[in-house]
């Protein structure tokens, strides 16, 4: 898997398997921290997890290839969807159903998927955003989105969609959207990932 630790202060950790093993049979992976206002991506892997249950292999839609999987989302039902760079995949637990840009996707690089709080998924492709709920892809509402390459969407939870972009990083909310970039205080302008949570009633962007 691969996890993400954020706002961790300065210094060496050790990262271990809860209620399993490392791979090396031994302790931890070792990780260093070094400012701690910044994410840090580490990768670990295991063979299983002990006494938690049997791992189940889910089979790779025809056409998806293994190597350019991306992110994965649960939706309310239990469905399975798959990001990928040949498409998006939706795996029910028995069939997949495949979106790619011949069936209305803007691109088929799909980045990220996300649900809002009416289970319309949001969903993110290198050249665009689509919605979808109870059928077919449509547009997403009315609004300046942005027009060039994206990189990563969220929502919040107050309902708000974030679009992480090459022009810097987007907002919107019940119909009012707003672009913010460098000289809003963005250290750079494209904006690669992002991570919305709150604090003390605040909504905060981790980029």
């Amino acid at each position: 898997g691969r996890f993400q630790f954020i706002n961790l202060e300065d210094g060496e950790y050790e990262v271990s398997v809860v209620g399993g093993r490392n791979p090396s049979g031994g302790g931890g992976q070792r990780v260093r921290v070094i400012g701690g206002v910044q994410s840090m991506p580490v990768d670990l892997t295991w063979d299983r997890v002990a006494g938690q249950g049997e791992w189940n292999a889910v089979p790779l839609p025809l056409g998806i290839p293994s190597g350019g999987l991306g992110r994965l989302t649960v939706d309310s039902f239990g469905h399975l969807w798959i990001a990928s760079t040949a498409g998006l995949a939706v795996f029910d637990g028995h069939n997949s159903t495949v979106w790619r840009q011949r069936d209305g996707l803007p691109s088929s690089e799909v980045l990220r998927i996300a649900f809002d709080r009416e289970g319309t998924a949001w969903i993110a492709t290198a050249l665009g955003i689509v919605c979808k709920r109870h059928g077919g892809l449509m547009a997403p509402p009315a609004g300046a989105w942005p027009t060039n390459r994206l990189y990563d969407l969220a929502i919040g939870r107050d309902g708000a969609v974030w679009v992480g972009h090459q022009g810097g990083l987007f907002r919107w909310k019940d119909g009012v959207s707003r672009n913010f970039g460098v000289e809003d205080g963005l250290p750079q302008l494209a904006v690669s990932e992002l991570w919305p949570a709150f604090k003390d009633g605040v909504e905060i962007v981790i980029i």
